[in-house]
């Protein structure tokens, strides 16, 4: 199994290639709310089942231009728990593209690898509410760039699946695995 996915992001200004990586990482590494991240990747990191990755550059291998958390659950579902750009990715302007599907096509690999009978390939992950026009944007973001499928919605989240087909599909188009390399 790879622990290692070469990815190319995009930078912002000049659309230029800039070669990347995402790797797996140690808790104490991780960001936390405290450097402006939007969830405390450090605290979530520490759950049993939790695999944290980040994605750096391999220009600035120190600086975390997104973070990953994922989960086996019960040791069978693939489980995207957390996944976040950068706050320096996330805001106008922000100096790199393809970080967040970055990371959702490396939970797609990891849900191929790991994933077990029928939910392998199959990457669910769950949505909080946010206000609304932010929630139907993500919603749609979501369902239109990466073929995920609402599964189950409730006033406090949704929860999308991204099917197995689709998942190969990001492998294939984010990171630097070849189809024939793939299950």
């Amino acid at each position: 199994m790879n622990t290692f996915a070469a990815v190319q992001l995009l930078d912002h200004s000049s659309q230029q290639p800039v070669e990347a990586c995402i790797v797996p990482a140690q808790p104490h590494t991780l960001p936390s709310l405290q450097e402006g991240w939007i969830f405390d990747h450090r605290k979530h990191s520490q759950a049993a089942e939790a695999q944290p990755y980040v994605l750096t550059t391999q220009a600035n291998p120190q600086k975390i231009e997104g973070c990953l958390i994922f989960e086996l659950k019960n040791g069978i579902l693939p489980w995207m728990a957390y996944v976040e750009a950068a706050p320096h990715n996330c805001r106008s302007p922000k100096q790199y593209q393809r970080v967040g599907a970055s990371l959702i096509a490396w939970a797609c690999w990891l849900s191929i690898q790991q994933g077990q009978g029928h939910h392998k390939g199959f990457l669910t992950f769950e949505v909080a509410p946010r206000p609304a026009a932010a929630h139907l944007a993500l919603f749609n973001l979501y369902r239109k760039k990466y073929g995920a499928l609402a599964m189950h919605s409730t006033e406090q989240s949704t929860v999308f699946l991204i099917p197995d087909q689709k998942s190969h599909e990001l492998v294939e188009r984010y990171l630097s695995i070849k189809k024939e390399d793939l299950p």
